[in-house]
C-alpha cells in the first residue's frame, strides 16, 4: 500500500521541484539537463544554450546584447554595458535578470519548459529619470548559432516558397530580415536538431517584431527588433514581448508541421461560436500569381500552384486559402474581377469558377466567399481557421486538398 502511494507520489514531487540555479563568478546558470542557460554575471546576456547536453548557441562577441532607442532618436552607445543588478528566480521554472544602463532600468524574464524544449522571454521596461521621456525602439541581440556545413534555416512566412537559406552559400556578413509575428523562423543545425524563433501576438506586451539573421564567419547572429514606440513615466515599468525558443530532436520540415502544437499552447485556437469546419481546417494561404518581392510574378499561376498540392498536403495542410485576385497587387486592388491576368496564365482559367465576390479554388470546383487575412507577401500555415493577421472580408476560399472538394464556408 504505502509503495503504490509513494509511486503516486513521487512524479508530483519530481514536478514541483524548481529549476537549478546556480551562481558563480563566471556564470548564472538556469535549468536542468534537457534545457539549461547560461548567463553572464556582468551583463545578464546569454552565454550558452544547450539542449539535450548539445550546445546550440554561444554569446555574440563584443556586442551591446540589449539597446533601446529613446525620445532624441538615438540608441543606447555602443560602447556602454548593461550592469546585472540582481538574478531572481521568480517561480520554479522561471528566472528575472534586473539590469540597467544609464536611466533606463529593464527586467528580463526567461521562463524554461525542458521537457518540451522549450524557452519564453519577455521585458519589463522602465525610465528612472525624475522626468517622463519616449521609447522609440527595442533591440536584443539572441546569441551566435554555430552552423555546420550544409545546415540551413528556412524563413517560411516570407516568400511563395519557403525562402531556405543554406549556410554555406552565404556570402560573408549577409543579413536576412524577417518579420515572423507568430510564424516561425526554423532552423536546422543538425539531421535532427532544429531551433525556432516564435512571437506570441496574443502577448499583453506584443508590439511589432522582426528578427536579423547575419552571417558571420561559421556562424549567425540572431537578433530581435520590436517596433514599439510610446510615452514613458518615471519608474513605470512596461512590459515587452513575449518571444520563445523551441528546440526539437527533429529535421525542420518536421519542425515546420509541428508548429500547430505551440499555437494550441498559446490558446491560438478558434472561438467557440465558429462553424465546424473551422476547427477541421489548417489551411495554406497564398497568392498564386507570386511574392511582392518579384512584383507578383515569380509563382506563375494556378498550374504550378496545382503542382505543390501534393507537397502542402504532406505539410499538413487540408485546404487553401487563396489571396485576393485582381490585375495589379493585392496590396493595391484596381480590379478584382479580371482574374485573367491576376491569375498569370491566361490560358489556364477555363476550368476555374470566378464568382463576383472574386471566388476561385484551384481544384476546378465551385468555391464561396469568406473572410481572409489581410494580404501578405508569402504563404501561411493557417492551423484551426485562426491567422496571426487581421481578418477583412474582401478575399476568397479555396479547396479541399484531399478530396477536390471545396468544404462550406458560409
Amino acid at each position: 500500500m504505502h509503495k503504490a502511494i509513494l509511486a503516486i507520489l513521487l512524479p508530483l514531487l519530481a514536478v514541483a521541484q524548481a529549476l537549478p540555479l546556480q551562481k558563480t563568478d563566471d556564470a548564472i546558470v538556469f535549468g536542468d539537463k534537457d534545457l539549461q542557460v547560461a548567463f553572464s554575471p556582468q551583463d545578464g546576456s546569454i552565454q550558452k544554450l544547450e539542449h539535450n547536453g548539445v550546445m546550440v548557441a554561444v554569446a555574440q562577441p563584443n556586442a551591446l546584447w540589449m539597446n533601446i532607442k529613446g525620445e532624441d532618436g538615438a540608441w543606447l552607445p555602443e560602447d556602454s554595458t548593461w550592469k546585472l543588478q540582481d538574478a531572481v528566480q521568480t517561480a520554479d521554472d522561471t528566472l528575472r535578470l534586473d539590469v540597467v544602463n544609464g536611466n533606463w532600468s529593464v527586467h528580463v524574464f526567461t521562463q524554461l519548459f525542458p521537457e518540451k524544449g522549450q524557452l519564453r522571454r519577455w521585458f519589463e521596461i522602465a525610465w528612472t529619470s525624475d522626468k517622463p521621456s519616449k521609447i522609440r525602439h527595442f533591440q536584443q541581440r539572441w546569441f551566435r548559432i554555430p552552423m555546420a556545413e550544409g545546415m540551413f534555416y528556412n524563413l517560411p512566412a516570407n516568400r511563395t516558397t519557403s525562402e531556405k537559406v543554406v549556410f554555406d552559400d552565404l556570402k560573408d556578413h549577409a543579413a536576412h530580415r524577417a518579420h515572423i509575428g507568430s510564424r516561425a523562423c526554423i532552423f536546422q543545425l543538425a539531421i535532427k536538431r532544429s531551433l525556432l524563433f516564435l512571437t506570441n501576438e496574443l502577448a499583453t506586451g506584443f508590439d511589432n517584431t522582426n528578427t536579423t539573421l547575419e552571417n558571420c564567419d561559421d556562424a549567425v547572429d540572431a537578433s530581435l527588433f520590436a517596433d514599439i514606440q510610446g510615452h514613458t513615466q518615471p519608474n513605470v515599468y512596461q512590459t515587452l514581448g513575449e518571444y520563445w525558443l523551441w528546440l526539437q530532436d527533429n529535421d525542420a520540415e518536421t519542425a515546420l508541421t509541428r508548429i500547430h502544437e505551440w499555437h494550441r499552447d498559446r490558446g491560438l485556437v478558434p472561438p467557440a461560436d465558429r462553424p465546424d469546419w473551422v476547427r477541421r481546417a489548417t489551411l495554406y494561404s497564398f497568392h498564386p500569381k507570386g511574392s511582392i518581392g518579384s512584383l507578383w510574378s515569380d509563382w506563375g499561376g494556378f498550374e504550378p500552384s496545382i503542382k505543390q498540392l501534393d507537397r502542402i498536403a504532406e505539410l499538413g495542410c487540408n485546404a487553401i486559402w487563396l489571396l485576393p485576385l485582381e490585375d495589379l497587387s493585392p496590396y493595391w486592388p484596381r480590379d478584382y474581377y479580371n482574374s485573367k491576368t491576376a491569375s498569370a496564365r491566361p490560358n489556364n482559367t477555363n476550368n476555374l469558377s470566378i464568382a463576383p465576390t472574386n471566388s476561385a479554388c484551384m481544384s476546378g470546383r465551385t468555391s464561396s466567399r469568406t473572410a481572409a487575412p489581410t494580404p501578405t507577401s508569402g504563404p501561411k500555415i493557417i492551423r484551426n481557421g485562426l491567422s496571426s493577421r487581421k481578418m477583412a472580408p474582401h478575399s476568397i476560399i479555396g479547396a479541399s486538398i484531399s478530396t477536390g472538394q471545396v468544404g462550406s464556408t458560409t
